[in-house]
């Protein structure tokens, strides 16, 4: 198992893919923290050192292939184009803007949108939480349905309510989102979409046709969601930037922490866990609900039983077709991680009867580590979710008190995360809380 070493917050965070950066398709890797055509050193911000690397590219003594993200205008080619568009992004002045995402076919791209970015619609609830937790909600038009408390700041803003559901955007929706376009001057600014729904898939051709910029991210993996919330904030303009920006050094202070204390453990001291998602699907060995808990230092089930690597590999999760599935593996397992998506404000009894029925329960119960079956609440900002894992599996090394204190000091410093207080979520919900709840029920 390989623990992700953090060495300085300004390095730590990637996100990484293939770029295509020429006529012949030659690729190069594009690792960077601001996923903006532009940041040609790839670090959190677009400034004077970009301009620089881009100047050495056409002098001849700096080549693309090494800093893929100095074509500012994505074209394949570095010239003096890219200087006047970087260096309008150094000034902070309106200009066409290029994102590196993720397109409708699930590789790189490249969206071309208007700096700064205005009248954005939200896809997504873990878009719709990152935008809530950087505080970029005033730049937001409208959203593809989303949970009332957690997401109060969108909700209570004047965005409009599109419908549809988490999973679906139904007709009715996406003609709400057509009217919004319509009366929006120049159009809706761009949709911002999670990359791991495929609600919007129905539509992409509509989206295209209409050239309405779509940008999305992979904002459910931890390090993922800091990239994208930068990249948010910095399109958006200046003072979502800094928002952005000081969102992401709790990020990196947050990963920093939790693996200054994990790399004093050797393997065998590690937890062997598996992830589940929506109840009773097994994540895969590359899952982003897998990589929540290795960033916490745990070791993915698949890494120590070649079974279960064999059976469950990939970036997806697979539902388990008996209550007998994880059987195979219950000799190696140390804990069961399970994230389930909890409104704020949930009551107990509510959260027992929906996210712990006898029927789940029932896939869980007859294993040896039944009493290691952890619920951690998905609606959390992402890196919360791995602090909350850490906290569980090595309660000596990483406390709970100070999980609880990351996620106050996120909801503390953005308004659009509704100021509540840890008694009005349902953070993790543990073997031990639902006995307890059951003797006093």
């Amino acid at each position: 198992m390989v623990i992700v070493v953090i060495v300085a917050a300004v390095a730590a965070v990637f996100m990484s893919g293939i770029l295509d950066n020429s006529d012949d398709g030659e690729t190069s890797n594009v690792d960077s923290q601001l996923m903006v055509y532009g940041n040609a050193d790839g670090n959190y911000t677009i400034d004077q050192s970009d301009l620089d690397i881009v100047n050495d590219i056409i002098a001849g003594n700096a080549s693309l292939s090494d800093h893929p993200l100095a074509d500012a205008n994505a074209d394949g080619t570095v010239n003096e184009q890219d200087v006047t568009i970087v260096q309008a992004i150094i000034n902070r002045d309106a200009t066409d803007m290029w994102v590196y995402c993720i397109g409708t076919d699930d590789q790189p791209t490249s969206v071309k949108i208007s700096y700064p970015l205005r009248d954005f619609v939200i896809q997504g609830t873990n878009s719709a939480s990152l935008v809530c937790e950087i505080d970029a909600v005033e730049y937001c038009a409208g959203y593809f349905y989303v949970y009332e408390n957690a997401h109060s700041g969108l909700v209570e803003s004047d965005a409009v309510d599109l419908g549809g559901t988490s999973r679906k955007v139904s007709e009715q929706a996406w003609q709400n989102f057509m009217n919004l376009d319509a009366s929006i001057q120049g159009g809706v600014g761009a949709i911002i979409s999670d990359a791991s729904s495929s609600a919007l898939s129905n539509y992409y051709d509509a989206i295209s046709t209409a050239e309405i910029p779509l940008i999305r991210f992979s904002v459910s993996d931890t390090y993922d969601s800091i990239s994208a919330a930068l990249t948010i904030g910095f399109i958006c303009g200046e003072n979502a930037e800094q928002l952005a920006y000081n969102y992401a050094s709790k990020c990196w202070d947050a990963f920093d922490y939790i693996e200054e204390r994990v790399s004093t453990l050797g393997d065998d001291e590690r937890c062997v866990f598996v992830s589940i998602t929506m109840s009773t699907y097994i994540a895969q060995t590359e899952s982003d609900y897998t990589h929540k808990v290795e960033y916490a230092g745990g070791i993915n089930i698949g890494d120590v039983n070649s079974e279960f690597a064999s059976s469950y590999s990939g970036d997806g999760s697979d539902k388990m077709q008996s209550t007998e599935a994880l059987s195979n593996f219950d000799d190696d397992l140390d804990y069961i991680f399970s994230f389930r998506t909890t409104d704020y404000l949930t009551d107990t009894a509510t959260f027992v009867e929906d996210e712990w029925d006898d029927e789940t329960w029932s896939y869980f119960r007859d294993l040896d580590c039944h009493e290691n079956f952890v619920i951690i609440n998905g609606m959390l900002p992402q890196v919360c979710q791995t602090a909350y894992a850490a906290a569980i599996m090595y309660p000596e090394l990483i406390s709970m008190e100070w999980a609880d204190s990351l996620l106050l000091s996120f909801i503390e410093d953005s308004p659009s995360m509704g100021g509540y207080t840890l008694d009005d979520i349902i953070t993790v919900f543990t073997y031990d809380d639902y006995v307890s709840y059951l003797n006093q029920a």
